[in-house]
């Protein structure tokens, strides 16, 4: 009984594999039914590069039918990715912009010194910090003198996030959330087109499973906290989400912000593209378009930082 169903199982492993490749494949699509669903979407990018891989294996065995069924795969991946496939890059309408830094450094990280180097080496105009902590905290005296100006969350366990400019802050629009679930590290500045607000946050991870109700809770928060904000404003931090994801979705249609687009991912840091997940974000809108975004690396971190730039525009 159980030698013929191995020697089944043996002999039809290329559907198997593709079946399991094409339940991948929906769970993003799915996601809005299921929060497990959209758990496993989170891997999409991951999940194309296995198909690619999978459809080179069945053309070499020469299993032409699974192989064309993969093909299918592929284009239902590329189909929920196409947005970060083909990032639509705005032109500034003013020739000025603002050069913006996201990056979770990590409580553990021991190289908070060439942190330090590595920010004054890109030299932007504002930096935005996450997991900023007792371990970390030495970061803002250390960088003071290039960026004096400073808003940053409440003391509490859930705001770990900084704001620092060399452009002078209007007004610190900082705050927490009810309850205490999430802060919001959030800054008016006076740049060279006008105010612009910047704010900065950190979700909560998504496992296990019952946390993704916290981070839909968190981001209703956000967007309360956000509500006030007539200015142009980018959004950026950890929310351990990625683009396609229903919570980022759900978080760009409540705030009428886009999403910075972009395959490359941020974390975890040590591994190479694709393997990363890009569960760093950056929105933008209210007269705000992006105009640049790369990943970048960060000394010790666990995740790899934002380079933005941003400014008025039409995409």
């Amino acid at each position: 009984m159980i030698r013929p169903l191995i020697r089944s199982l043996f002999l039809h492993w290329p559907w198997l594999l593709l079946a399991g490749l094409f339940g991948l494949t929906l769970a993003p699509i799915l996601g809005d039914y299921s929060r497990k669903l959209d758990f496993l979407g989170q891997f999409l990018i991951q999940t194309t590069a296995l198909t690619v891989a999978a459809f080179l294996l069945f053309l070499v065995l020469q299993h032409r039918l699974v192989a064309f069924a993969a093909v299918v795969c592929v284009i239902l991946q590329l189909a929920v990715l196409q947005p970060a496939l083909f990032p639509a890059r705005a032109m500034t309408t003013s020739g000025e912009s603002l050069s913006v830094v996201f990056a979770n450094v990590w409580t553990q990280n021991r190289r908070l010194p060439e942190v330090v180097e590595r920010l004054e080496a890109l030299d932007p105009d504002v930096i935005v910090l996450t997991e900023i902590r007792e371990e970390t905290e030495s970061l803002l005296p250390a960088l003071e003198a290039t960026w004096p100006y400073r808003a940053a969350c409440p003391r509490h366990y859930s705001c770990d996030t900084v704001v620092l400019s060399r452009l002078p802050i209007l007004e610190d629009r900082s705050g927490k959330g009810e309850r205490g679930l999430v802060g919001l590290a959030a800054a008016r500045i006076e740049s060279g087109f006008g105010p612009v607000t910047v704010a900065g946050t950190h979700l909560t991870q998504p496992l296990p499973p019952w946390r993704q109700r916290v981070q839909e809770y968190q981001t209703e928060q956000v967007v309360d906290m956000l509500a006030g904000v007539d200015d142009p404003l980018l959004v950026v931090g950890d929310f351990n989400s990625v683009p396609w994801g229903r919570l980022i979705r759900a978080f760009a249609a409540a705030t009428g912000l886009k999403v910075a687009p972009g395959l490359e991912g941020t974390w975890p840091a040590t591994l190479p593209w694709p393997l990363r997940i890009p569960i760093d974000q950056a929105l933008t809108g209210r007269g705000l378009e992006l105009l640049e975004r790369e990943v970048v690396t960060m000394p010790g971190a666990d995740h790899k930082a934002l380079w933005l730039v941003v400014g008025p525009g039409t995409a």
